[in-house]
């Protein structure tokens, strides 16, 4: 519904309902604006508490660009890079433990991960 509006030219307000959906419709589509404004709002909406859940949008964002053989601009990841370098060890802990109790895979996981998306 949100895509659609944006498909139309109209406003949508992002969200943590809709930020997952309308930054994969940015990519598939290759809506600049769309995108950047999502990028932006990952950026200012990152926290301790929520980092694990920001991963978890970008990792499913960057593998279905991959699958689909889109090229990305520019690395999905740096909100989360930026504040974790930001916050440091707290953070970091933070997210690991996040992640890790949602099945990501836990450190070794998110390193390669991060490490795989840089390559990209």
């Amino acid at each position: 519904n949100d895509c659609l509006t944006i498909l139309h030219g109209g406003y949508v307000e992002l969200n943590f309902e809709n930020i997952h959906d309308v930054l994969k419709f940015s990519v598939q589509f290759d809506v600049k604006d769309t995108y950047d404004s999502c990028i932006e709002w990952l950026g200012r909406n990152i926290s301790t508490e929520n980092a694990g859940q920001i991963f978890s949008i970008c990792n499913g964002i960057s593998k279905f660009a991959k699958v689909s053989g889109i090229q990305m601009t520019s690395d999905l990841f740096d909100p989360l890079t930026s504040f974790l370098r930001i916050k440091g060890e707290v953070a970091m802990k933070a997210f690991l433990d996040e992640t890790e109790n949602n099945g990501v895979g836990g450190p070794r996981g998110i390193i390669s991960i991060i490490i795989t998306s840089k390559a990209l």
